[in-house]
């Protein structure tokens, strides 16, 4: 199922024939200019979190992670893995953060539909 949800998102398809009563074609296509590249930009998030979440259970980073946190802390096995999983989030923020980046703050500005600062976006962030 995921694999026909990304190649959609991909490849979308004709608009359907109702759109063409409120857009021109112009309009439509660029529509799909504008949603290409964020569209390519969330598949290429997706695969590069899926890809680290492989490494780090694969090579056995994952266990010695959560060793390391439960010992290093000292409170005991659920103090570690919800150490573990605090851990786990800050690094899958930090792999989608050039993708957060380009989407919703150099996209935008490309195509001139904020006019955000960078301090502001960042602060928006967190």
């Amino acid at each position: 199922m995921a694999c026909c949800t990304y190649g959609f998102t991909l490849f979308p398809g004709r608009a359907a024939p109702d759109t063409f009563l409120y857009f021109s074609a112009e309009q439509i296509e660029r529509g799909r200019q504008y949603s290409r590249a964020i569209r390519v930009n969330y598949v290429l998030s997706v695969f590069a979190q899926v890809a680290f979440l492989v490494w780090l259970v694969f090579t056995g980073r994952a266990s010695a992670l959560s060793r390391w946190l439960e010992q290093t802390v000292g409170g005991g096995f659920w103090t570690g893995l919800l150490l573990f999983f605090l851990a786990l989030w800050l690094f899958l923020q930090l792999i989608n953060l050039p993708f957060t980046l380009f989407s919703s703050y150099c996209w935008q500005h490309w195509w001139g539909f904020s006019t955000q600062a960078m301090g502001s976006w960042w602060g928006g962030l967190f």
